[in-house]
C-alpha cells in the first residue's frame, strides 16, 4: 500500500469510531490502538480502551466487518496478510504520524 493509502485507512477509521462513539475530538487528536483476541481484530481509542470496534470476525478466514469500506477496507485487509495484523496497524499508525502527540 502507498502512504496516501495507509493514512486515508486511518482516518476512515478514526472517523468510523468517533461517529461510532459521537467521540468530540478531532481526528488529529485521537489516538488509535489495535489488539485481537482469539479471532478477532479490535480497534481502541487508546485513551482507556474503553471504546473499540471489531474490524475483523475471523482472523484466519479473513471475514471484516462490511461497514469497512475504501482505504480503510483495504487497509485492515493489507493488515491480515501479515504475520500479526495487530502489529502492523499499530506500527503504521506510529509511522504514518497520524495523530498529534
Amino acid at each position: 500500500m502507498e502512504q496516501r493509502e495507509i493514512i486515508g485507512g486511518f482516518t476512515e477509521l478514526k472517523k468510523i469510531l468517533i461517529s461510532t462513539y459521537s467521540i468530540e475530538k478531532d481526528l488529529i487528536y485521537l489516538r488509535l490502538y489495535f489488539s485481537k483476541s482469539e479471532r478477532e481484530l479490535i480497534m481502541h481509542d487508546y485513551e482507556g480502551h474503553k471504546k473499540l470496534y471489531l474490524l475483523c470476525h475471523n482472523i484466519h478466514e479473513k471475514t471484516i466487518r462490511k461497514a469497512l469500506l475504501g482505504h480503510a477496507r483495504a487497509l485492515v485487509l493489507e493488515s491480515l496478510s501479515h504475520q500479526s495484523p495487530m502489529e502492523f496497524l499499530n506500527n503504521n499508525f506510529l509511522l504514518s504520524g497520524s495523530f498529534l502527540f
